[in-house]
């Protein structure tokens, strides 16, 4: 009744479309991009519709090639024959009595396979054989203690990730499940990560890594770019539950920096993969600056930084990148190989908000300057600008007088009125004129001398006033030379007076008066004879 107990299990979850789409999700949020670059969903439904028993099969749906199954097939192959191979065969079977009709050997198996690869575990022992193949790589672990032996295999790509170069003799730990190969039968611990014991055993890869990305060259200064000088937008990869993401957000948040976060697994060897989804998800987004942060650990923690993988692909990266790992002892490779390495992840925020903080102090200073500027430019022009003030005053009464004498010379002669005029006028030209190109010379020095909008401010009201009393003054030169005499004269008109009054009725004379008749050119006098009062 267990079996049967087992299949009700199984048929009650989703199909197998559904089941594909919640694996896709939980892999696109891990490795943090859109969905459709995990498989798209014609995909999908090509997988839950031909239900691809193995590989071969697999390869037949377009859209999955060498680098989609390296990286997915397995999972989908597990999917698919868990959910499909056995909600079938129990249908057929256990309509009947259980023991009716007994499995057949595929069936079983893939029964088994199904129920052992719930049973992830951990071992350790020394390899005590090793196969390394185009595709897999076939090893044995052996214990140490009572020489007990298992069959182990890896996929290449995952034994080429990890980073751990396999002998035998070397001891190690395996991440995985077991798993039966259908044809043979035989039984092999399927590994998904691996990790090596102790840390003498670490720090011999660690150095023999090093020497050899030294060699290369990942690690020399020439090949470091340059930090940009005021970055804002920020790719970072950490852990969003780990405490180092509260510090790092606590010190940068001060400047409005644009971060975008990539949660990723930052400690043991599982989380190689997801670091490595991360950097690549980065090289297509529009940032300024990659930041890898993690806190402190042991050196087993940190095997993914050690990760000649990972390694390479940040030495390529196309923007900076900066590492803050908390590890006094040994400085990470992937440390070695970025373009600026710290030894915490506030000591990042710290170098990011430094040249930010520079440009704000070099502001403050600057606007001291700008009003240190100004008011010492005003203190240097005030005099200059009250003294001209003086003389537009001056001249303004000037005018003002030389108006009440125009209206006297009315009484005295025409000769008189047009020097008036023509002094009025030679006034206006020779001296206010000339004043106001002196206060225009003393505003620009100002100008010149301070920038910005408080200029605006502070000369706006002068400039008004200064604007309105030039246009003043053009209208008044305007009107005299409209009403000036001569300008009529000119035009055929002419002025008549009797004893030096200007005459502008017939009841002004009579028959016998003597007049006098200015023209343009000279005058003359003349004695009435008629009178004509139309």
């Amino acid at each position: 009744m267990k079996i049967q107990k087992g299949y009700n299990d199984f048929m009650d979850k989703n199909n197998l479309l559904q089941k594909l789409k919640d694996w896709r999700k939980a892999k696109a949020e891990t490795e943090g991009v859109p969905a459709f670059r995990v498989f798209s969903n014609a995909v999908l439904e090509a997988i839950a519709q031909f239900k691809p028993k193995d590989k071969e099969a697999l390869f037949l749906i377009k859209g999955i090639r060498d680098r989609k199954y390296n990286k997915y097939g397995e999972a989908i192959l597990a999917l698919v024959n868990r959910e499909q191979e056995w909600p079938e065969f129990f249908a057929d079977n256990f309509t009947k009595d259980e023991e009716s009709k007994p499995f057949s050997v595929s069936d079983y198996l893939n029964f088994l396979n199904n129920q052992l690869s719930k049973n992830t575990a951990r071992i350790q022992g020394e390899i005590s054989s090793l196969d390394i193949r185009d595709k897999v790589v076939y090893f044995s672990l052996k214990d140490s203690k009572d020489e007990s032996v298992i069959n182990c295999l890896i996929w290449k790509n995952i034994y080429e990730l990890n980073g751990v170069e396999f002998e035998v003799g070397m001891e190690i730990i395996l991440s995985g499940c077991p798993d039966i190969y259908k044809p043979s039968g035989r039984l092999s611990f399927k590994t998904s990560s691996v990790e090596l014991v102790g840390e003498g055993a670490l720090k011999i890869a660690y150095e023999k890594l090093k020497a050899k990305l030294q060699k290369e060259g990942l690690f020399d200064e020439a090949r470091k770019k340059p930090i940009p000088l005021y970055p804002n937008k920020i790719g970072l990869i950490t852990s969003k539950s780990g405490a180092v993401i509260a510090d790092f957000s606590t010190n940068i948040g001060r400047f409005g920096y644009k971060v975008s976060l990539i949660d990723s697994r930052v400690e043991g060897q599982l989380a190689t993969e997801e670091l490595l989804n991360s950097i690549k998800t980065f090289k297509n987004k529009d940032i300024d600056i990659l930041v890898i942060i993690r806190g402190g650990g042991s050196m087993e923690s940190f095997l993914p930084f050690n990760n000649e993988v990972l390694v390479k692909e940040i030495a390529s990266f196309p923007v900076p990148v900066l590492v803050g790992i908390g590890h006094e002892k040994d400085v990470s490779l992937l440390a070695l190989a970025s373009d600026m390495m710290f030894s915490t992840p506030t000591a990042v925020a710290n170098y990011l908000n430094e040249s930010w903080e520079k440009v704000e102090s070099i502001i403050i200073l600057s606007e001291q300057k700008v009003f240190r500027k100004f008011q010492n430019t005003i203190q240097e022009n005030k005099d200059y600008i009250r003294d001209s003030l003086d003389i537009m005053k001056n001249t303004f009464q000037k005018i003002f007088n030389d108006f009440s004498k125009a209206q006297e010379s009315l009484k005295i002669g025409f000769k008189s009125i047009k020097d008036q005029m023509v002094d009025i006028n030679r006034r206006i030209d020779g001296v206010f004129i000339p004043v106001f190109r002196k206060i225009n010379f003393s505003i620009s020095s100002v100008r010149n001398n301070i920038s910005g909008s408080v200029i605006k401010e502070i000369f706006g009201g002068f400039m008004d006033a200064k604007n309105k009393i030039e246009e003043s003054l053009i209208s008044y030169q305007k009107q005299f030379t409209s009403n000036d005499p001569k300008r009529q004269l000119k035009l055929g008109y002419s002025i008549v007076m009797k004893n030096g009054r200007i005459l502008k009725t017939t009841s002004q004379i009579q028959k016998g008066d003597i007049i006098s008749v200015g023209l343009n050119e000279g005058s003359f006098d003349s004695e009435v004879k008629i009178i004509n009062n139309k």
